[in-house]
C-alpha cells in the first residue's frame, strides 16, 4: 500500500487589526470564524481522506501583540473556546513570531527585521509565553514576514523548536515587507531554497517548505511567454497562495498534484485567521472545497509540520 503524502494546512493566527496602537488590544473575529470553518472542512475532509484531519494553527504571542493586549498570551486568551476546539481535535499550537516594534516618534509600528538583537528578544520571549501559557516548549514555528536568519534559526533551536515551516521557496528577497508601510532590513531571498523537507545546515531544526509551483497556467497567453522570457534559466516556481484568486479552483489543485507528480513528498499551505474577514475568503473556500471533490484527497493525510517532515522523509 502506498504511504499517504503528508498535507499541512497551516493558520498564522494574528489579531484582525495589526497596527492597532500599543493597549489598544486585540480582535479575534476572524480566528473563531475560521475554526469554525476549518472545522466544517475537517468533517469533510476525513470522510474524503478516510483518515483523522489535524490542522497547524500558529499563534502570536510576541512583543507586538504582548503590547496591544497587554499581554502576550493576549490572542489566547480572548479565545478560549476556540484553541479548546484545537486541543481537542489534537491539532498542532505553534508559534508564528513577527519583529513589530513600536516607533513612539513616528506613532506607529516597524517590522524590524534589520535588528538581530530585537529579533532574538521577539523569539525568546514568544518561547517563554508558550511556555508558560501551554505548560510544554513550542515545537513547530513560522516566522512572520517571510523573514528567517542563520541567527534566528539558531535561537529557534536552542527553545526547542524541531521544525520551522517559513520558507517559500521560488519568492525572491524584498527590500520590506509586503503590504507593510515601515521595515529595516530586508526579507531574505527564496529563490533557490529547496522544495523537499530538509535540515537548517548542520541544526537539530528541520525546514519544512511551503508548496511552491510554476504559476504560468494561470496566466494569459502572452504574459506567460513574457515570464519564460524573463526568468530564463531562473527559477519560476512561486508559492501556491490560497487566495491568490485563482481562475478555477481545480487549477490550484492541478498545479500542487503537478509538484507531487515531479518529486514532491508533502504539501504545505497557510493562510491568516484574519483573511475569512475579507472578500478573497471566498476564493480560498471554494478551493478547498474542491479538494474534497477530487482522488487527490484519498492520497493525503492531514498533519501537523513535525509529523510531515517524518512522512515526507520516509516516502
Amino acid at each position: 500500500m502506498t504511504s499517504p503524502i503528508p498535507a499541512v494546512l497551516a493558520v498564522d493566527v494574528e489579531s484582525d487589526t495589526r497596527e492597532v496602537a500599543p493597549g489598544g488590544g486585540v480582535e479575534v473575529a476572524g480566528l473563531v470564524q475560521t475554526v469554525a470553518a476549518l472545522g466544517r472542512l475537517r468533517s469533510r475532509l476525513e470522510d474524503a481522506t478516510g483518515a483523522a484531519v489535524r490542522f497547524a494553527w500558529f499563534v502570536r504571542m510576541d512583543p507586538q501583540v504582548a503590547a496591544q493586549g497587554e499581554r502576550a498570551d493576549a490572542i489566547v486568551e480572548q479565545a478560549p473556546a476556540a484553541f479548546a476546539t484545537m486541543q481537542s481535535a489534537s491539532d498542532v499550537i505553534g508559534l508564528h513570531t513577527h519583529a513589530g516594534r513600536w516607533d513612539h516618534s513616528g506613532g506607529r509600528w516597524v517590522a524590524d527585521l534589520g535588528d538581530a538583537g530585537w529579533i532574538d528578544h521577539c523569539l525568546v520571549s514568544s518561547a517563554e509565553a508558550y511556555l508558560l501559557r501551554f505548560g510544554h516548549p513550542c515545537r513547530e514555528h513560522r516566522f512572520g514576514d517571510r523573514f528567517m536568519s542563520p541567527a534566528a534559526l539558531d535561537r529557534l533551536v536552542s527553545v526547542g523548536v524541531g521544525v520551522d515551516l517559513t520558507a517559500e521557496p521560488g519568492q525572491r528577497g524584498r527590500r520590506r515587507p509586503e503590504g507593510v508601510a515601515h521595515a529595516t532590513g530586508r526579507v531574505p531571498d527564496f529563490t533557490h531554497e529547496p522544495l523537499l523537507a530538509h535540515r537548517a545546515g548542520d541544526r537539530p531544526l528541520w525546514i519544512l517548505p511551503l508548496s511552491s509551483a510554476d504559476p504560468a497556467p494561470a496566466l494569459p497567453t502572452g504574459r506567460r511567454w513574457l515570464r519564460r522570457l524573463r526568468y530564463v534559466g531562473k527559477p519560476r516556481h512561486r508559492t501556491l497562495l490560497l487566495d491568490r484568486g485563482w481562475p478555477s479552483p481545480d487549477l490550484f489543485w492541478d498545479l500542487a498534484e503537478g509538484q507531487l507528480d515531479d518529486g514532491a513528498t508533502h504539501l504545505a499551505f497557510v493562510i491568516r485567521s484574519d483573511l475569512i474577514l475579507k472578500a478573497r475568503w471566498e476564493g480560498v473556500n471554494a478551493v478547498l472545497d474542491a479538494l474534497v471533490r477530487r482522488p487527490l484527497a484519498r492520497r493525503l493525510s492531514f498533519v501537523g509540520g513535525e509529523e510531515a517532515v517524518a512522512l515526507s522523509v520516509a516516502r
